[in-house]
């Protein structure tokens, strides 16, 4: 009845515009699966919308998503979701791939493209809109739009907790006592005391195998799974997802074009499908490599952190900001209104103590290994699981308001992170195995430069800011001007013969 309730709907209204979403088993765009598809669509004429959710754990949710992609999918001219790509993947997983499904007459687009376009180019925290759909949601169309996030948050919470009192129960210590233990990055379980390696080992085998890889302390809210939570919640919450991404494509679709930005849209479109595939072949990781590199930067962390505590004369974590002003303060009569990077680095070129100038060394040393072995080797060793050697990221089109691409395999510090004496710790790019060799692309400062151009263009170029990129205004010795537009002149902009000493 459901399902010919659904033709019947689909048959009766214009359905140009419509959502997808999913709910996982997870976030790994290869190894996760959906077990709830919602989808809808808004009816422009009579400002109606519909929002469906099927379980395809069942015969009949299967059965309803497969006659929706074949049969009702193709009636839509627009077919948005939010994060768009992330839920193509997720189709993929069990069979569909949407792209093929198609016809040419639908486009699919991702509402967080409407949301960039829309809006002015200014961060949150400048007054710009947030990225997140509940976020979106919650300061635009519906205040109440994370009430049922909220519920399964609860619920999720309650679930760990279960896990938590039973590992309390076994180790006969509290939680607290537990993480003074596990709250150092570097902890393995070879730290515990004897006594509660063996029970926590014991707690840790009877943990569901989705669970196991993932915890290595307690059990967080957010290692709990989606599909464990009551359906019905997840229903109603998935649904409104879908109301949410109609609202905000069917809010924000005029404004676009108000602002002349559909062809942007259009452009941001036409790169899901490869981004898509990019993001599905992935990254092969030497796994040696990841772990000799956490080995060895591990054992070094632990032996700057005793040289440090030689120094001072005590324990003294990098996080622990008011003990290190204190030792500033009192023990090196220097003032210093905080302990942030910038300010120590400072404090360290103007002392000439130079027992502060070790101390400070070893704080700021021991910050940055600190980071990197959580960024980018427990991270990343994390997301490897026992059958594949493969890192998996996504691409997010919108991560920023200037227009970039971001990921988190971007960005890897060239030269990556040495001892002091030289020696290499690790470097994240060796991570990165190929059959014959890596590509690297970068164009330096592009944002900077294309903003130093549109002053030109606007008629009010900004003298310096030009010619930190080209030598504007400046002439060779034969008197010939610098002409942004001259190719010839293009080419040689880097060579001398336009250099003044000013």
């Amino acid at each position: 009845e459901d399902i010919d309730n659904m033709l019947t709907t689909y048959n009766a209204h214009q359905t140009d515009y419509a959502a997808l979403d999913t709910e996982t088993t997870g976030l790994n765009i290869i190894k996760d699966t959906p077990f709830l598809v919602q989808f809808g669509f808004i009816d422009p004429d009579i400002m109606r919308g519909y929002a469906y959710v099927v379980d395809i754990r069942t015969d009949i949710g299967a059965k309803a998503l497969n006659i929706w992609l074949y049969n009702l999918m193709p009636k839509h001219k627009l077919l948005a979701g939010h994060n768009v790509s992330f839920d193509l993947h997720m189709l993929l997983n069990i069979g569909y791939d949407v792209f093929k499904l198609k016809p040419d007459t639908l486009t699919l687009t991702d509402t967080q493209f409407y949301i960039r376009y829309g809006h002015d180019a200014l961060h949150t925290g400048e007054g710009g809109p947030p990225l997140s759909l509940k976020d979106y949601a919650a300061r635009y169309i519906d205040p109440g739009a994370k009430v049922h996030e909220s519920t399964l948050k609860k619920e999720r919470t309650a679930i760990a907790k279960t896990y938590n009192t039973t590992l309390k129960n076994s180790l006969r210590i509290t939680l607290k006592e537990l993480q003074e233990y596990t709250k150092d990055c570097t902890f393995e379980l070879t730290d515990l005391p004897e006594e509660l390696q063996e029970r926590y080992s014991k707690w840790h085998e009877r943990l569901p195998d989705c669970l196991k890889h993932k915890v290595t302390n307690v059990v967080e809210s957010d290692m709990i799974p989606y599909d464990w939570l009551n359906v019905d919640t997840l229903k109603t919450y998935a649904a409104y997802d879908i109301v949410y991404t109609l609202e905000i494509l069917w809010f924000l679709m005029p404004k676009v074009e108000t602002r002349n930005n559909l062809k942007a849209i259009s452009i941001e479109n036409s790169l899901l499908e490869p981004i898509v595939n990019m993001e599905r072949v992935g990254f092969k990781c030497d796994t040696a490599y990841l772990e000799n590199s956490r080995i060895k930067m591990r054992e070094y962390i632990r032996t700057t952190r005793q040289e440090l505590q030689e120094l001072i004369g005590y324990p003294v974590g990098t996080g622990q900001h008011a003990v290190i002003k204190d030792i500033i303060t009192n023990r090196f009569k220097e003032d210093t209104p905080n302990t942030n990077a910038e300010t120590l680095t400072l404090l360290c070129n103007k002392t000439t103590n130079e027992e502060l100038k070790r101390f400070i060394g070893y704080i700021q040393e021991l910050r940055t290994l600190e980071k990197w072995y959580s960024v980018y080797i427990l991270r990343f060793q994390e997301r490897l699981t026992q059958d594949t050697d493969r890192l998996y990221t996504q691409i997010q089109q919108v991560g920023t308001v200037s227009g970039r691409v971001t990921s988190d395999f971007q960005q890897f510090p060239r030269g990556g992170i040495k001892d002091r004496d030289g020696n290499e710790l690790f470097n994240p790019r060796k991570m990165v195995v190929t059959d014959s060799a890596i590509v690297y692309l970068d164009y330096s400062q592009i944002e900077l430069r294309f903003q130093a151009l549109y002053t030109i263009l606007i008629g009010h170029p900004d003298t310096n800011l030009c010619r930190a990129y080209m030598p504007y205004k400046c002439h060779r010795k034969g008197g010939e001007q610098f002409d942004f537009k001259n190719p010839k002149h293009i080419k040689e902009a880097y060579d001398k013969s336009w250099y003044h000493n000013e």
